[in-house]
């Protein structure tokens, strides 16, 4: 079964399990189920991937509109290729390709790392050549914005 099989079997999994009105809370809990078996369940990237990001993006105001897709490309040891699909207000983390996508980052490991632990503005990772980004960059604002106000 492939990585997009998987997520709609998840989804309506978490559909039939919640109802359409706890369908948020349900699709971040069977996120874990949509994941592909290529991703160590270990890695910083895939826990951050699966958990944290979905739930920041998910609630209380989806960060992201219906439809769209983000990859995620983390190079090297502990890294993955991530794609968060929103899809009826949830945002979902599936490892592997999804399909289609509006927006792709592309870096290493480090980089994002450091990306994420404050040591490197995202901008300035950007500007040196670290950080790879194709599509939509506003969507990129969207999640940054969104990850800020956890931070708050």
């Amino acid at each position: 079964m492939g990585t997009l099989e998987a997520f709609d079997d998840a989804l309506s999994e978490a559909r039939a399990a919640a109802g359409d009105s706890g369908l948020r809370r349900a699709a971040v809990g069977v996120a874990e189920d949509a994941v592909s078996e290529g991703i160590s369940r270990d890695s910083d990237a895939a826990r951050f991937f699966r958990h944290e990001l979905p739930a920041v993006l998910s609630s209380p105001v989806p960060a992201l509109s219906d439809g769209v897709v983000v990859r995620f490309d983390i190079r090297g040891p502990g890294g993955g290729v991530f794609d968060l699909v929103s899809t009826e207000g949830a945002v979902i983390a599936a490892a592997g390709p999804t399909g289609p996508r509006d927006c792709t980052v592309v870096c290493a490991v480090a980089d994002w790392e450091s990306c994420i632990g404050g040591r490197i503005a995202a901008l300035r990772a950007f500007a040196d050549g670290r950080l790879r980004i194709s599509g939509d960059v506003g969507l990129l604002l969207r999640i940054q914005d969104a990850l800020g106000e956890r931070a708050a």
